[in-house]
């Protein structure tokens, strides 16, 4: 019953319409973070919208004349949180409304096909909240001088530390921002998985964002230049690259659990 009205009810009503549609025309599919984040008792639930997902990013794909959005209406105070969650206050969770500007958004803008989160808008139009986190790419010649300076003089908590044949590499935490720091070889290793070439000087700004494909749009229209297709990364991100106008690397990169179907592998 679950797979009914989550996944295959959804399909029928756009197969039962699909030749009535015109381009561009907006389906908007209404998925779950439970789609992506493994809820211990949630198997059937989660594994709907997860086709419900799954199967709005093919129709995207055999319909690139259409916009076709799964979204994610976020924490809402509802009887349903609540009876999922039965030992909760949710009192602090936000109303249903405050996810409906996100959903107009998509009605009436020209977004990509993709996963969007409702709440990532606001009543300016946008994807606003959609940035979660800035980070700053330093390239340097020696990295352990350069995490000496960082991590042990700064005192930054190592968030992530590797060592590869591609090169070697450390995220650090920097509070709402993170500093990543790169030698040269990995820093070479990021650009051709990136762009194919190496590109980059001593500094490249990455943003994480809810949707790669959507922020790309929105900084081409503010005058960056993308200069790398979207690439599926092998720790599992899907980046892009783009250049500022004035020179600047610019990555956006999206986690693994909002990314969106897959372009191209790595």
């Amino acid at each position: 019953e679950v797979y009914r009205t989550n996944a295959i009810a959804p399909l029928a009503l756009v197969q039962a319409v699909r030749d009535g549609l015109k381009a561009g025309a907006r389906i908007v599919n209404i998925t779950s973070d439970a789609a992506i984040e493994p809820y211990e008792g949630w198997g059937g639930y989660g594994s709907s919208k997860a086709a419900l997902e799954q199967l709005s990013a093919i129709l995207a794909a055999e319909n690139p004349d259409l916009r076709v959005y799964h979204v994610d209406p976020g924490d809402m105070r509802t009887r349903m949180h609540q009876e999922a969650f039965p030992d909760e206050d949710i009192s602090d969770r936000p109303p249903p409304e405050e996810s409906v500007p996100g959903l107009l958004e998509l009605l009436t803008d020209d977004l990509p096909s993709g996963r969007y989160q409702a709440q990532d808008f606001t009543t300016a139009g946008g994807p606003t909240k959609g940035i979660h986190e800035l980070r700053v790419a330093l390239t340097v010649e020696d990295l352990d001088e350069a995490a000496a300076l960082y991590r042990d003089a700064l005192g930054l908590s190592v968030v992530k530390e590797w060592s590869q044949p591609e090169g070697r590499g450390l995220i650090l935490d920097a509070g709402p921002a993170s500093i990543e720091l790169v030698d040269q070889a990995q820093a070479e290793h990021i650009d051709r998985i990136e762009v194919g070439e190496r590109v980059s000087g001593p500094v490249r700004l990455a943003f994480g964002v809810s949707n790669v494909e959507a922020w790309a749009s929105s900084l081409q229209d503010g005058g960056a230049q993308a200069v790398g297709r979207p690439v599926y990364t092998p720790w599992g991100d899907l980046n892009q690259r783009l250049q500022a106008p004035d020179g600047a690397q610019l990555t956006l990169f999206q986690s693994a659990a909002e990314r969106p179907a897959e372009k191209e592998v790595v």
